[in-house]
């Protein structure tokens, strides 16, 4: 068993509802449609749309699993169309609509974008018991009133906001009623955990 499989497995249970966020191409969300089963449901959102059309073609080839997922091209963050900025050299891998590390030599993909409370209403969610984010920068755009239908997050955060920090993210969900803790993405890493790392945070 991995450490994410453990992971899901002690945080989800059959019939639970799950947010991917920033799924990439997948793997996460069918660990988690596993847990879940037929009775629960998994929201995968995925910006950039090759990895939208690996995420869709995943889930086809597990359709014991393809009815509990729905699969969304778009970005969570806020509400209006979005600019992503995507390294020429890894244009799959790392796109964020926060920050432009590539300057002048960015390749860019226009992205449907949608804040957390839209999403709630729009699929008409009272509690998601788990929320992982993986989407360089949307943490940052959190709200109270999104997170008090949340019970359990994992984020994978970057402090590459131009006015923002992980001390903010740790604020709001404070302010939501989270207890969390901060740890590092990779034990050979050796930058600060005020810059890149996880928070687990439950209610």
């Amino acid at each position: 068993e991995t450490d994410l499989q453990s992971f899901l497995s002690k945080n989800l249970d059959p019939g639970d509802t799950a947010f991917d966020i920033g799924s990439y191409i997948g793997y996460t969300s069918i660990l988690t449609s596993k847990i879940v089963r037929e009775n629960g449901h998994v929201y995968s959102f995925e910006p950039i749309k090759d990895n939208f059309s690996a995420l869709k073609r995943n889930i086809e080839l597990n359709p014991e699993l393809a009815e509990n997922i729905t699969a969304v091209n778009a970005a969570v963050g806020k509400d209006e169309t979005l600019k992503f900025f995507k390294d020429p050299s890894t244009p799959n891998y790392g796109a964020s609509f926060v920050y432009n590390k590539r300057g002048e030599n960015a390749l860019m993909e226009t992205v449907e974008g949608l804040s957390l409370d839209t999403v709630l209403k729009k699929y008409n969610l009272k509690e998601v018991e788990l929320m992982k984010m993986d989407c360089k920068g949307c943490e940052f755009f959190l709200t109270e009133s999104a997170l008090s239908r949340i019970k359990r997050v994992k984020i994978e955060f970057s402090g590459f906001h131009p006015t923002k920090t992980i001390h903010d993210v740790l604020e709001k969900l404070k302010q939501a009623g989270f207890s969390y803790a901060v740890y590092r993405n990779s034990e050979t890493r050796n930058r600060s955990n005020s810059k890149i790392g996880y928070i687990y945070g439950e209610k």
